[in-house]
């Protein structure tokens, strides 16, 4: 359970809670704002210090490098969120630097800058991220839902509708969801 005071985990067989924070792992911070597990059975976990890997050999938590290239200006390095894409890569969420992706392979954390008409794409808060094929992303933003598409590099806003503001699309999946079905009708008629 991802909180501002760290990662509590929840023993079953003891009906129990502990408390991972920067007092007793390696977590450079105790904000944490997600926990996700990936198709491997590998845990994630992203806040304000960056993105950590569980290692259970050690019971403890490896942050992940960063491409010291695409390091946003001001060093933000905050995760909002984590998604699985195809392929050996996790498309990454930030709090206030847009879209990042990590390579498993070599466990680098690299920053996405999309074309977009509108310049805070590469500033915005990334809410939630669905990977919808292996050439497209919806992303949850701050600023509106945006849809990216990976191998043009490219992230367009999607206007809901003239009633839907095109701010502060949330991270829950019924959101997601909801405005997916949306856009899919408006793209593909249906």
């Amino acid at each position: 359970i991802a909180t501002d005071s760290g990662i509590f985990v929840y023993d079953e067989t003891a009906d129990k809670f502990s408390l991972w924070s920067r007092k007793n792992s390696s977590l450079k911070s105790d904000i944490i704002q997600c926990v996700y597990c990936d198709s491997n059975g590998t845990v994630w976990v992203g806040g304000e210090s960056g993105l950590y890997r569980y290692n259970p050999a050690t019971e403890d938590f490896i942050q992940t490098k960063t491409d010291p290239k695409t390091v946003p200006e001001d060093g933000n390095i905050h995760i909002a969120t984590i998604a699985e894409g195809t392929g050996e890569h996790l498309w990454i969420g930030t709090w206030a630097n847009g879209l990042a992706k990590l390579d498993m392979n070599n466990n680098v954390l690299s920053w996405i800058r999309p074309e977009s008409s509108l310049p805070e794409a590469k500033k915005m808060r990334v809410r939630n991220i669905l990977a919808e094929t292996s050439e497209t992303l919806w992303i949850c933003t701050d600023i509106g839902l945006f849809r990216y598409e990976i191998m043009k590099n490219r992230m367009s806003q999607v206007i809901l509708s003239a009633l839907q503001t095109n701010d502060n699309i949330y991270d829950t999946w019924s959101e997601i969801g909801r405005c997916f079905h949306t856009v899919y009708r408006e793209y593909c008629g249906r």
